[in-house]
């Protein structure tokens, strides 16, 4: 498996060039050549070494050498064709995504992405749940955690800053979100 943070990928500006990022949540398989696994295998201890040997330059080692391995692989990509949408549901739930990672800061309500995409939070939730085995509210809720886990672990925010951003009532609410979610308070995640 490839597996990059939305940050990273978006960085390297690829997506005109290779039309496959744009089915990220489909299952696409590439079958590789004994040469290609050979090719990927030493990508990925290059990648390895450059992380555990860290310097001031590891982030645009990674992207240049994430930027190598695609362009030497373009043949074999250009092979791959993305699978249509197989159905409705899978449509959906691909809509659905995107609305989310573009509102999950400010908008929590599964009521909000159900009213944008035309459809009851039932009918929502029932297609999302039948194509990813989770439900609408997981997804959101996971995209909530996992900001939040990054803006404690990578920001001098304080708490309260958090909750503010990520459109909490109040610091309060926020915290008891956060701790059913994880089973820390923000501070103790903070300091973990």
């Amino acid at each position: 498996y490839i597996i990059m943070s939305n940050t990273f990928l978006e960085s390297l500006g690829l997506e005109d060039k290779f039309p496959l990022f744009g089915a990220k949540h489909q299952n696409i398989k590439a079958e590789l050549s004994d040469y290609e696994l050979e090719a990927v295998l030493i990508f990925y201890k290059t990648l390895k070494w450059n992380i555990m040997h860290r310097n001031e330059h590891v982030l645009e080692t990674l992207k240049h050498l994430t930027l190598a391995f695609f362009y030497g692989f373009s043949h074999s990509f250009q092979k791959i064709e993305p699978q249509k949408l197989s159905n409705r549901a899978e449509e959906l739930t691909e809509k659905f995504i995107d609305l989310v990672k573009q509102h999950y800061k400010e908008e929590h309500s599964l009521d909000f992405y159900a009213n944008r995409l035309c459809v009851t939070s039932k009918h929502l939730t029932t297609m999302v749940k039948n194509t990813t085995e989770k439900s609408a509210k997981e997804w959101i809720n996971r995209y909530l955690i996992l900001e939040a886990q990054a803006l404690l672990k990578s920001t001098n925010l304080t708490i309260q800053q958090i909750a503010d951003r990520l459109n909490f009532a109040s610091q309060d609410v926020f915290s008891k979100y956060f701790r059913h979610y994880t089973e820390l308070s923000p501070k103790e995640y903070r300091l973990r």
